[in-house]
């Protein structure tokens, strides 16, 4: 009958138009896999530039400071690519579903910590990067003697300045080493495995510049006075001549007075015992 025919039509109608939007969807899906696949090579191929330079073999404990803003510019695209990744896998409506999925769930949570995880890695190493060419910086201006603009701050000035973000660095360090330990690497996807591959021997640099470096700030308030932050400090140098046996050596013939100021030598001078012992 007429009506028979009409609704057959309208279910052939339904049929087509349900196998194009399948179609689309899956074409849709096959794009969004790909670029998130391609958004995952370039964060790990960012992440292993900066390994080149963190990781080239005769800098594993000391890097060239004239390689900082290099560094750092590497270590912001990789935060950058990063941010990237996290806005292309992280989606409002699909991704609060899928997270809730039974195995699949587990996933997804994964590969958003690890984002999470690189960016703040990322972020935390572009700011230590950023601060140590800072300090350097003001050490290649003003050197540790010699003339120097009596304006321009020293590199221990700099220090003196930023001890609070320095504080803030080695507690945001340890916050990322926490971050790692709970990380579920048994559910991340292939991708997500080789970029942590590439973040674990940065994060163990890291870890290794940290444990050089940090023991020196229990001293701080000491260097501070060594160092002539807040008034000169002025040292007395005996100068022994061998040529004069001493029980010490030899015979103490000559003194130096050295002057630091702001962790630089400001003044020195050199003069006999003699003087010495005549005003005393």
């Amino acid at each position: 009958t007429t009506s028979v025919r009409a609704h057959r039509r309208r279910w052939r109608r339904v049929l087509e138009m349900t196998g194009v939007l399948l179609v689309v969807l899956g074409i849709g899906l096959a794009w969004y896999a790909w670029s998130v696949t391609a958004q995952y090579q370039e964060t790990r191929a960012s992440i292993d530039r900066v390994g080149a330079i963190l990781l080239t073999e005769g800098k594993r404990d000391r890097l060239p400071p004239d390689q900082l803003p290099e560094l750092a510019n590497r270590l912001s695209l990789a935060g950058s690519e990063m941010r990237q990744l996290d806005d292309r896998v992280h989606l409002p409506i699909v991704t609060g579903i899928a997270s809730q999925l039974p195995v699949l769930g587990d996933r997804v949570r994964a590969s958003e910590e690890l984002i999470t995880f690189g960016i703040v890695v990322t972020d935390l190493a572009t700011d230590g990067s950023l601060l140590a060419n800072e300090v350097y910086q003001a050490y290649a201006l003003t050197g540790l003697s010699g003339p120097a603009d009596p304006s321009a701050p020293t590199w221990l000035t700099v220090v003196q300045e930023r001890r609070d973000e320095v504080n803030q660095l080695l507690a945001r360090f340890d916050d990322v080493r926490v971050r790692r330990q709970r990380l579920d690497t048994t559910k991340l996807p292939m991708q997500g495995e080789r970029m942590l591959a590439s973040l674990d021997p940065l994060l163990d640099r890291v870890q290794r510049a940290r444990e050089q470096y940090a023991g020196l700030l229990d001293y701080y308030p000491i260097a501070e006075q060594a160092l002539g932050v807040d008034r000169d400090g002025r040292y007395l140098v005996l100068l022994q001549n061998s040529q004069e046996i001493r029980q010490s050596g030899g015979f103490p013939g000559t003194y130096a007075i050295i002057t630091i100021r702001q962790g630089r030598l400001a003044d020195y001078e050199f003069n006999s015992i003699v003087r010495l012992d005549r005003a005393y």
